[in-house]
């Protein structure tokens, strides 16, 4: 009777071993099957006085004109992040002319914000960063959006988009942008220096450049693009 009791016992304790063995199993596999892709490249971002910028990009490649010329872009996004207790004001402006990178001024740009009409809702990783129709809006004639102004609350984010069109060739060199504050020291060994001369003492106001560089160190472009201000 002892022997027939014990061996009940052992039989009772293996299928509860077994059972908890599928449960786990299907909580792992259930866990497996909510995984999703992650899509890694190039990230970047800074921090002053409360104010995150974060740099993501370059997505792109070639889109054919109306002529039949293949055309090589870029797209850069932008998330400036306001981690304050107060408002700050974002006041970006790029040229609305073709740039000419340095030192010898053989590589042609043009730059602008992309339209909030061809742009995602919310934040994604996959080609262009979710944009489309863009090689529509190359080919239009109104290419001007090239300034931002909002105002960015506590706790708050705002995001922008910036494409570079190649108006020269170029054979080779990657890409590549930032948005940062002035004098920041910042991870950028695309370009020869971060700092641009200035006149601003106002304590409450953060001058903005943007720092382009193709074919790293051989071209690249600092362009002084507005400001972030801090209202009490």
């Amino acid at each position: 009777m002892k022997k027939l009791l014990f061996s009940m016992s052992v039989l009772l304790i293996i299928l509860s071993c077994n059972e908890i063995h599928k449960n786990d199993k299907k909580v792992k596999e259930g866990n497996h099957e909510n995984l999703v892709e992650t899509i890694h490249f190039h990230r970047t971002s800074q921090e002053n006085k409360g104010v995150l910028v974060l740099n993501s990009g370059p997505k792109g490649g070639n889109y054919t004109n109306s002529f039949g010329d293949e055309i090589r872009y870029t797209i850069f996004r932008v998330q400036v992040i306001n981690d304050t207790i107060i408002p700050i004001e974002l006041d970006f402006a790029l040229p609305k002319n073709p740039i000419a990178l340095l030192p010898d001024s053989k590589v042609i740009l043009d730059i602008f914000l992309l339209p909030d009409s061809l742009t995602p809702k919310g934040l994604q990783d996959n080609l262009n960063f979710g944009i489309t129709g863009i090689d529509t809006f190359f080919e239009s004639k109104v290419k001007n959006t090239s300034v931002v102004k909002t105002f960015i609350q506590p706790n708050e984010h705002y995001i922008f988009y910036i494409g570079i069109l190649f108006k020269s060739e170029i054979t080779n060199g990657t890409t590549r942008s930032k948005l940062f504050i002035n004098g920041q020291n910042i991870d950028a060994p695309f370009l020869p220096f971060t700092k641009i001369e200035s006149d601003l003492k106002e304590n409450n106001i953060l001058e903005l450049v943007y720092g382009i560089g193709v074919d790293p160190p051989n071209h690249y472009k600092l362009l002084p693009c507005g400001f972030i201000k801090y209202h009490d």
